[in-house]
């Protein structure tokens, strides 16, 4: 089709955020082991206004329009993470060499999740449609386990280099929401 035109996909444009990590640990009288309780938390957000310029609209994604009209010139985006994790987990550092310590750890994981997404459509260039907002939000909690591995490589005197990797499998719900809403 010779009238066809091409579009993109506008995305949040994310920043940089820090995250807490916060733990307490016990180490137990037999052979060195440790118990370790710590939670993580890491929450980020964004808000971003896209204009059309004067060739191009903004067509919404969410939902189907109405008419092949319905357009907008305008939308203003909001997005919110928050992550959060719980973690009791068991550990032994074992010494592999002078200079390298890996300590492999076990446990039980609980995690959550929320996310909320809000567009507000507007400046309609439809005839048929007034400016509109689309409420969205989804919620996951679970539990389940934690296995991985955190090492030291000491370079010399008062100098390391720290690594972590571990894995979860966490088994819960979602719960997720959506409106919209014609102004």
């Amino acid at each position: 089709d010779s009238h066809s035109k091409r579009g993109k996909v506008r995305d949040p444009s994310f920043r940089w955020g820090p995250g807490v990590m916060v733990g307490l640990g016990y180490l137990l009288p037999h052979d060195e082991w440790k118990m370790t309780l710590q939670a993580s938390s890491y929450r980020n957000h964004c808000t971003t206004v896209i204009h059309s310029n004067e060739n191009a609209v903004l067509l919404p994604v969410w939902n189907l329009p109405l008419s092949s009209a319905e357009s907008f010139t305008q939308v203003h985006q909001h997005y919110r993470l928050h992550l959060g994790l719980v973690d009791l987990l068991l550990s032994k550092s074992l010494d592999v060499t002078s200079h390298l310590d890996l300590t492999p750890f076990l446990g039980l994981s609980f995690g959550s999740l929320r996310q909320k997404y809000h567009l507000n459509y507007s400046q309609s260039t439809s005839l048929f449609s007034d400016p509109s907002v689309w409420r969205m939000k989804n919620k996951f909690e679970g539990l389940g386990s934690c296995l991985g591995c955190s090492g030291s490589l000491f370079l010399f005197k008062r100098f390391s280099l720290f690594a972590l990797a571990s894995i979860r499998l966490l088994y819960g719900e979602f719960y997720t929401h959506q409106g919209e809403r014609a102004e």
